[in-house]
């Protein structure tokens, strides 16, 4: 094995005792052998530490590093991206699970496709107890080869949830990218930034393990972004930080040619607005949200749903 591996996963975590051994063995287990882990211990208080001591003192491959406080789970996300070094990147969370192939088969993808940033695969979703549950098509992952940009960027706002995260992704795509940033929908925000630089790419094959929380209240998945006293601000309002930061994104990214900036804000907000369950989110929570007065971040937002002459959807 070379002295940069082929792959460097990211292993962000805390207090991730009862599913971290699972986790571990099932990229321990990966065919493709090339690879480091990097796991970033946010300040546990249960028997993280003592469990992954055990796994890196029996594989080299495995680095673990412990934060002296929580850092928030954006900036240790970051953490483990910044601390490694291949080519290729898939962050891993300590309760998922992953095919033997994974890496082998998304990595031969990438490596077959250079147009590719970035290789996702079929998802097999599991509950508390690793039972299988049933979700909707829209929750799969999906891949852009030969979509425009409009196509692209619709593709992603109508899933039913952002899994593509955990993909196996080119660092150079990757470093070019805000990563992840303390606001909710900010792994949507991060596959917007991704697929505006190159094609993503769909490995057909149930690879990936979802674990669902399905007993995990909306307050406590929101206090895992950034700051956990933010969380009933984030309940309330989950989705107008993340549609504010996607509209940053693309007036700003290098990736975007400025004569179809204009074009893909539109496109992002007829998806939404066209959309049954985003349109209730823009009827009841973002319009009057931006057009209270105080809300100083509503300018271009606001130009944007009167052009489109926010009005009751018929099909909604």
């Amino acid at each position: 094995m070379s002295s940069i591996p082929r792959i460097s996963i990211g292993m962000p975590l805390y207090n991730a005792a009862l599913y971290l051994e699972g986790a571990l063995d099932s990229l321990l287990a990966q065919s493709e052998p090339d690879f480091e882990l990097f796991i970033s211990d946010n300040a546990s208080t249960d028997t993280t530490e003592d469990i992954c001591r055990a796994y890196a003192k029996r594989d080299p491959r495995i680095r673990y590093t412990r934060n002296a406080e929580n850092i928030g789970a954006a900036a240790n996300f970051n953490r483990v991206f910044h601390e490694t070094s291949a080519p290729y990147f898939v962050w891993a969370a300590f309760d998922d699970g992953w095919h033997p192939d994974f890496l082998r088969e998304t990595a031969a993808v990438l490596d077959a496709k250079p147009e590719a940033c970035m290789a996702s695969t079929g998802i097999v979703f599991i509950d508390e107890d690793g039972n299988p549950v049933s979700r909707g098509a829209d929750h799969q992952n999906f891949g852009t080869e030969g979509l425009s940009a409009k196509d692209a960027l619709q593709t992603l706002l109508l899933r039913g949830g952002w899994y593509g995260a955990y993909s196996l992704m080119r660092r150079r795509h990757l470093a070019a990218t805000p990563l992840f940033q303390a606001v909710p929908g900010t792994d949507a925000i991060l596959q917007l930034a991704m697929l505006l630089q190159g094609a993503v790419v769909l490995v057909s094959k149930p690879l990936f393990y979802y674990r669902v929380f399905q007993k995990k209240s909306p307050a406590a998945q929101a206090a895992t972004i950034g700051n956990p006293k933010d969380a009933k601000a984030v309940i309330k309002f989950i989705q107008i930080p993340m549609l504010l930061v996607m509209v940053e994104l693309l007036r700003t990214s290098p990736f975007v040619a400025e004569g179809e900036r204009a074009k893909l804000i539109k496109t992002l907000f007829k998806t939404v607005r066209g959309h049954k369950i985003w349109y209730r989110r823009l009827r009841d929570e973002i319009v009057p949200y931006l057009m209270a007065p105080a809300m100083p971040q509503r300018g271009l937002v606001v130009r944007e749903l009167l052009a489109l002459k926010y009005t009751r959807c018929g099909s909604c």
